[in-house]
Protein backbone atom coordinates (compact mmCIF):
# COMPACT_ATOMS: atom_id res chain seq x y z
CA UNK A 1 0.00 0.00 0.00
CA UNK A 2 1.55 3.27 -1.05
CA UNK A 3 -0.95 6.11 -1.11
CA UNK A 4 -4.38 6.54 0.38
CA UNK A 5 -7.09 9.14 -0.15
CA UNK A 6 -7.62 9.97 3.53
CA UNK A 7 -10.75 11.68 4.78
CA UNK A 8 -11.62 11.96 8.47
CA UNK A 9 -15.07 13.01 9.59
CA UNK A 10 -17.55 12.57 12.38
CA UNK A 11 -19.70 9.44 12.18
CA UNK A 12 -23.33 9.82 11.16
CA UNK A 13 -26.35 7.52 11.39
CA UNK A 14 -25.95 6.73 7.68
CA UNK A 15 -22.55 5.17 8.47
CA UNK A 16 -24.04 2.33 10.53
CA UNK A 17 -23.55 -0.34 7.85
CA UNK A 18 -19.92 0.65 7.28
CA UNK A 19 -19.18 0.85 11.02
CA UNK A 20 -20.59 -2.65 11.56
CA UNK A 21 -18.59 -4.03 8.64
CA UNK A 22 -15.29 -2.50 9.77
CA UNK A 23 -15.86 -3.60 13.37
CA UNK A 24 -16.42 -7.18 12.21
CA UNK A 25 -13.21 -7.08 10.18
CA UNK A 26 -11.25 -5.48 13.03
CA UNK A 27 -12.45 -8.19 15.40
CA UNK A 28 -10.96 -10.89 13.17
CA UNK A 29 -7.70 -9.03 12.41
CA UNK A 30 -6.45 -8.39 15.92
CA UNK A 31 -7.03 -9.56 19.45
CA UNK A 32 -5.86 -6.24 20.91
CA UNK A 33 -9.51 -5.13 20.95
CA UNK A 34 -12.15 -6.39 23.35
CA UNK A 35 -14.47 -7.77 20.68
CA UNK A 36 -15.20 -11.26 19.49
CA UNK A 37 -15.39 -12.23 15.82
CA UNK A 38 -18.82 -10.62 15.49
CA UNK A 39 -17.50 -7.11 16.15
CA UNK A 40 -20.19 -4.78 17.38
CA UNK A 41 -23.11 -7.06 18.16
CA UNK A 42 -25.83 -4.52 17.37
CA UNK A 43 -28.52 -4.51 14.74
CA UNK A 44 -27.83 -1.88 12.07
CA UNK A 45 -30.95 0.15 12.92
CA UNK A 46 -29.99 0.32 16.59
CA UNK A 47 -26.44 1.36 15.74
CA UNK A 48 -27.80 4.09 13.45
CA UNK A 49 -29.88 5.39 16.36
CA UNK A 50 -26.82 5.25 18.66
CA UNK A 51 -24.70 7.16 16.14
CA UNK A 52 -27.42 9.77 15.79
CA UNK A 53 -27.71 10.16 19.57
CA UNK A 54 -23.94 10.31 19.90
CA UNK A 55 -23.70 13.24 17.53
CA UNK A 56 -26.12 15.18 19.76
CA UNK A 57 -23.93 14.88 22.87
CA UNK A 58 -21.26 17.50 23.41
CA UNK A 59 -18.87 15.21 25.35
CA UNK A 60 -18.68 12.34 22.84
CA UNK A 61 -16.95 12.11 19.49
CA UNK A 62 -16.68 9.26 17.00
CA UNK A 63 -14.43 9.86 14.02
CA UNK A 64 -14.25 7.64 10.97
CA UNK A 65 -11.20 7.47 8.71
CA UNK A 66 -11.92 6.72 5.06
CA UNK A 67 -9.74 5.67 2.16
CA UNK A 68 -11.94 6.97 -0.63
CA UNK A 69 -15.37 5.56 0.39
CA UNK A 70 -14.09 2.69 2.59
CA UNK A 71 -13.94 3.00 6.39
CA UNK A 72 -10.41 2.05 7.42
CA UNK A 73 -10.33 3.21 11.02
CA UNK A 74 -12.25 4.66 13.93
CA UNK A 75 -11.34 6.91 16.83
CA UNK A 76 -13.60 7.81 19.70
CA UNK A 77 -13.72 9.78 22.87
CA UNK A 78 -16.51 9.14 25.32
CA UNK A 79 -17.16 11.55 28.15
CA UNK A 80 -18.97 10.68 31.35
CA UNK A 81 -22.41 11.95 32.26
CA UNK A 82 -22.01 11.61 36.04
CA UNK A 83 -21.09 15.01 37.50
CA UNK A 84 -18.17 13.55 39.48
CA UNK A 85 -16.56 12.24 36.28
CA UNK A 86 -17.78 14.83 33.77
CA UNK A 87 -14.20 16.05 33.24
CA UNK A 88 -12.98 12.55 32.20
CA UNK A 89 -13.07 11.04 28.73
CA UNK A 90 -12.04 7.59 27.50
CA UNK A 91 -10.47 7.17 24.08
CA UNK A 92 -10.25 4.27 21.69
CA UNK A 93 -8.57 3.91 18.30
CA UNK A 94 -8.83 1.01 15.87
CA UNK A 95 -7.37 0.74 12.38
CA UNK A 96 -7.62 -2.01 9.77
CA UNK A 97 -4.41 -4.05 9.62
CA UNK A 98 -3.76 -3.13 5.97
CA UNK A 99 -3.35 0.47 7.13
CA UNK A 100 -1.03 -0.09 10.12
CA UNK A 101 2.30 1.71 10.00
CA UNK A 102 1.11 4.61 7.84
CA UNK A 103 0.78 7.18 10.64
CA UNK A 104 -2.99 6.94 10.77
CA UNK A 105 -2.98 6.32 14.54
CA UNK A 106 -1.08 9.58 15.07
CA UNK A 107 -3.45 11.49 12.81
CA UNK A 108 -6.55 10.12 14.55
CA UNK A 109 -5.16 10.67 18.05
CA UNK A 110 -4.17 14.22 17.15
CA UNK A 111 -7.72 14.87 15.90
CA UNK A 112 -9.15 13.61 19.21
CA UNK A 113 -6.74 15.69 21.29
CA UNK A 114 -7.46 18.80 19.20
CA UNK A 115 -11.17 18.28 19.86
CA UNK A 116 -10.48 18.04 23.61
CA UNK A 117 -8.50 21.30 23.51
CA UNK A 118 -11.18 23.09 21.46
CA UNK A 119 -14.19 22.00 23.49
CA UNK A 120 -12.52 22.52 26.91
CA UNK A 121 -15.01 20.02 28.39
CA UNK A 122 -12.54 17.35 29.45
CA UNK A 123 -9.37 17.75 31.50
CA UNK A 124 -8.45 14.07 31.84
CA UNK A 125 -8.29 11.59 28.97
CA UNK A 126 -7.74 7.92 29.76
CA UNK A 127 -7.42 4.60 28.02
CA UNK A 128 -6.48 0.99 28.56
CA UNK A 129 -4.01 -0.90 26.40
CA UNK A 130 -2.63 -4.42 26.47
CA UNK A 131 1.06 -4.41 27.42
CA UNK A 132 1.91 -6.49 24.35
CA UNK A 133 0.52 -3.76 22.05
CA UNK A 134 3.86 -1.97 21.92
CA UNK A 135 3.04 0.17 18.89
CA UNK A 136 -0.04 1.60 20.58
CA UNK A 137 1.85 2.25 23.82
CA UNK A 138 4.55 4.08 21.86
CA UNK A 139 1.88 6.18 20.14
CA UNK A 140 0.23 7.14 23.41
CA UNK A 141 3.55 7.98 25.06
CA UNK A 142 4.51 10.12 22.06
CA UNK A 143 1.37 12.20 22.69
CA UNK A 144 2.03 12.66 26.40
CA UNK A 145 0.07 9.82 27.98
CA UNK A 146 1.54 8.37 31.17
CA UNK A 147 1.04 4.92 32.66
CA UNK A 148 -0.94 5.14 35.88
CA UNK A 149 -1.37 1.49 36.72
CA UNK A 150 -1.43 -2.09 35.61
CA UNK A 151 -4.33 -4.52 35.74
CA UNK A 152 -2.64 -7.90 36.07
CA UNK A 153 -3.95 -10.71 33.83
CA UNK A 154 -6.87 -8.50 32.80
CA UNK A 155 -7.52 -10.12 29.41
CA UNK A 156 -6.76 -13.43 27.83
CA UNK A 157 -5.87 -14.44 24.30
CA UNK A 158 -7.69 -17.17 22.36
CA UNK A 159 -4.83 -19.45 23.36
CA UNK A 160 -5.60 -18.78 27.02
CA UNK A 161 -2.55 -16.60 27.74
CA UNK A 162 -3.31 -14.00 30.42
CA UNK A 163 -2.19 -10.48 29.48
CA UNK A 164 -1.67 -7.41 31.65
CA UNK A 165 -3.41 -4.17 30.70
CA UNK A 166 -1.99 -0.71 31.36
CA UNK A 167 -4.15 2.22 32.38
CA UNK A 168 -2.82 5.40 30.77
CA UNK A 169 -3.94 9.02 30.99
CA UNK A 170 -3.17 12.53 29.82
CA UNK A 171 -4.18 15.82 31.43
CA UNK A 172 -5.23 19.15 29.92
Amino acid sequence: MTEIQLEIREAQAADATAVLAVSQRLATETDFLLMDEEGLALPETLLAQELDALSEQNNHLLLLAFDQDKVIGMASIKGNNEWQLRHVGEIGISILKDYWGLGLGSILLEELLDWVKETKLLTRIELTVQVRNERAIGLYQKFGFVTEGCMKQAVQTKAGEKVDVWMMARYF
